[in-house]
């Protein structure tokens, strides 16, 4: 019984440390993701010149991930409150998902909501160039945490449930 014990805090500790380690990556992958649609949304402004909420939708048909999601429900906000305020609608959208975003990423993104819609297609392209270049920056920074500290969780949680399964025992 003892064995079965220590063998279950041992499998929960390593599955914590595992779980960190996710986390970490998942901030990278939405750091990406986000990357991605903002290239397109920037192309679509600036050499088709399509309409903010068409550009939406079709950056929420973009692949998979946080960014095509962001603006999935991005384009149903607007779709459900025409002629509202676009800036606040990024904004609430930003704020309201759950888009694995520390809060210095969901802050580059809300500085990006006033500019869309507002300016002409060049001054949105280069906000968004912008945007997306310190996104790519921080998804690098995030990427290179997850190497060092998602090895160190998964270590540390493996050896921390071993080190406890041998006091229980």
């Amino acid at each position: 019984m003892k064995l079965l014990g220590a063998l279950l805090i041992v499998v929960s500790c390593t599955a914590a440390g595992y779980l960190t380690s996710y986390t970490l990556a998942r901030r990278t992958a939405a750091l990406k993701s986000f990357a991605a649609v903002l290239e397109l949304l920037q192309s679509e402004i600036l050499v088709r010149r399509t309409a903010l909420p068409m550009a939406a939708l079709l950056c929420s048909q973009q692949g998979s991930g946080a960014g095509p999601r962001f603006f999935a429900a991005l384009y149903e906000r607007m779709e459900q409150a025409p002629g509202q305020d676009f800036a606040a609608l990024f904004r609430g959208v930003l704020q309201e998902g759950r888009w694995d975003l520390l809060q210095e990423d969901r802050a580059l993104l809300e500085e990006l909501g006033p500019v869309l819609g507002r300016y002409d297609g060049a001054v949105q392209a280069d906000a968004i160039a912008a945007c997306r270049g310190r996104l790519l920056q921080n998804a690098d920074r995030a990427r290179e945490e997850q190497e060092r500290k998602g090895r160190i969780s998964r270590a540390a949680g493996a050896s921390f449930g071993i080190a406890l399964a041998l006091l229980v025992i």
